[in-house]
């Protein structure tokens, strides 16, 4: 028997014929983006058409249109978005009867020794990052679990053959948005929690949060838990409880932080303003740790070459690192991916916000460069010896010359 028809599906694209395109093409509740040879022709259209698809991916499944774009032998229709999952749904989605393990027994699979023992407390990220594709993935809106489910799956890692006594991580995209819900008795069609600051309609429950790691934390065959996941440093200064916790009793002995970079106007075209609290965050985190008598190191993240950025600018984010007494050990190139607005950036250099040209590190030199200026904070880095050039001085004691010519 033929099965039910597949068109349609919330959440999911189809392609289509140039008849059946252009047919839904005069739909009205259809959004036409800008087509393969228009963006062939003129990379601004790039951004407008992620721009457009960022919109309605924050908007989610309030959203009644559906996307359409045309490429080159036919159409890419993208359906309206899926409801996300009520708390009820995601708590059994977690708790379906998974293996937790490989299929094979004597496979080496390092991502699977990273979330072995880590267990999903929530689902969604409302941060919006430009380089960050989590809100197409998950969604804007945050969904989190309840405790009870939450301490069912973590006596199942208990339970499990090899366990050694560490809940590795309870966390998600951003784990500090953990129970956090929006106070509009309306759905809100933003979805943009923290920029360019947190919401004054976002509600943070400090307390679940604590409760939640107290009450994994005592569970019988449990000596560790702790936080892996990333944490907004904004969102940590407001629930001083909770960052207490997490500094005492829940750190590997370095907190995983995520300023991205130091300028502000680079910051902008990341939509990501935590840094601009840094300096305040480390003051205070590091108050506490003396106070608990806690060594804690802190781990930057940081992006070189994002779109807009030069190598000036990564130089004052090397300073800025320097003065907070910190070591840029957990830093890479921007790397264009699918799905992001940094990538659309990188792409039609255009700024995300005015349209505007933009600077593009794209050829490897600028891109070592920047680079580079890590490399000098981040406590590694080795001396280089010094290459003779057509600048250096008739005997110049730095010299090395370069080789010519082949090995004997």
């Amino acid at each position: 028997d033929r099965g039910a028809d597949l068109a349609g599906i919330s959440g999911t694209c189809e392609f289509l014929s140039p008849a059946a395109g252009s047919v839904s093409a005069d739909e009205e509740d259809a959004t036409l983006l800008p087509g393969w040879h228009e963006i062939e022709d003129e990379k601004k259209n790039f951004i407008l058409a992620e721009l457009e698809i960022d919109q309605r991916a924050r908007q989610g499944y309030e959203s009644q249109r559906f996307l359409l774009q045309k490429q080159k032998s036919g159409w890419v229709k993208e359906n309206r978005p899926a409801a996300p999952l009520t708390q009820v749904e995601l708590d059994r989605v977690y708790e379906l009867p998974f293996q937790r393990c490989p299929s094979s027994a004597n496979a080496n699979i390092p991502a699977f020794t990273m979330i072995r023992d880590s267990v999903t407390i929530v689902r969604g990220c409302s941060g919006n990052c430009s380089f960050c594709a989590l809100t197409r993935h998950q969604g804007a809106q945050v969904v989190s679990r309840t405790e009870e489910s939450i301490l069912r799956e973590a006596k199942n890692v208990v339970r499990q053959t090899g366990f050694k006594g560490t809940i590795s991580d309870l966390g998600g995209p951003t784990a500090n948005l953990y129970a956090t819900s929006c106070s509009l008795d309306k759905p809100c069609s933003r979805k943009d929690c923290l920029y360019p600051e947190v919401c004054k309609h976002l509600q943070i429950d400090e307390d679940s949060f604590v409760n939640l790691l107290q009450a994994v934390a005592e569970l019988a065959g449990v000596k560790k838990v702790l936080i892996s996941s990333g944490l907004r440093l904004a969102l940590l200064r407001r629930t001083p409880k909770l960052l207490a916790r997490i500094i005492r009793h829940h750190l590997p002995g370095v907190m995983k932080i995520a300023p991205e970079h130091s300028e502000p106007e680079i910051l902008r075209l990341m939509h990501k303003n935590d840094a601009l609290e840094l300096d305040e965050f480390l003051q205070e985190a590091r108050t506490l740790a003396l106070k608990a008598k806690v060594k804690v190191d802190f781990t930057p993240y940081l992006i070189s070459s994002h779109p807009g950025c030069s190598v000036e600018e990564m130089r004052n984010l090397a300073q800025s690192i320097k003065c907070n007494d910190l070591k840029a050990r957990q830093y890479q190139d921007f790397t264009p991916t699918p799905g992001t607005l940094s990538t659309a950036m990188y792409v039609s250099g255009r700024d995300r916000d005015t349209l505007k040209p933009i600077r593009v590190a794209k050829g490897a030199t600028e891109r070592q460069q920047q680079r580079q200026e890590l490399e000098k904070v981040s406590g590694r880095q080795k001396s280089r010896p010094h290459i003779r050039t057509s600048s250096c001085k008739p005997g110049c004691t730095k010299c090395r010359p370069r080789r010519t010519g082949k090995r004997k």
